[in-house]
């Protein structure tokens, strides 16, 4: 049994598919259902995120790169080594934007201000650039929803 996740993208796939499975077979079972909230593979496009802002967290780290947030009251905080919740904010707002109010979309799967799952794929396959380009070390498993996701849509 295949399991395909399909967007407006990758629907002509879906029906080469079948067109291919019904040539050699007279009748195919095919189950739909929304994926949204579904993960494919083990490992999770928010999972796998958090792993890429750590390696590059850390990459930056190791090249002396430090940052000054501001403190509640608006004072310049001191300078600290840079982490992987700020790489998290840093590149979520570069690759997917902000709301109205100015506040970073988020990866979470439910609640308010969420990015969409197009939002999030363009992130990360930005971000995978982004990391090949600067020689930053990551994982990419062949088991995760982003890569499972990336090849049903050719990219």
């Amino acid at each position: 049994m295949k399991e395909l996740a399909v967007s407006k993208l990758s629907r002509d796939r879906l029906l080469e598919h079948v067109d291919e499975m019904l040539k050699t077979m007279p009748v195919i079972r095919v189950t739909l259902e929304d994926a949204a909230d579904k993960p494919i593979g083990n490992w999770t496009m928010s999972r796998l995120w958090r792993s890429w802002m750590k390696s590059t967290a850390d990459f930056a780290a190791a090249k002396g790169t430090k940052i000054v947030r501001r403190t509640a009251d608006g004072r310049e905080g001191r300078p600290r080594p840079y982490d992987e919740n700020d790489a998290h904010y840093d590149f979520t707002v570069a690759y997917i934007g902000t709301n109205d109010d100015g506040e970073p979309l988020s990866w979470a799967r439910s609640g308010k201000n969420i990015a969409s799952k197009d939002q999030r794929i363009i992130a990360m396959t930005k971000h995978k650039v982004f990391m090949m380009e600067q020689g930053i070390k990551h994982i990419d498993p062949a088991d995760s929803e982003f890569r499972s996701l990336c090849e049903h849509m050719g990219i």
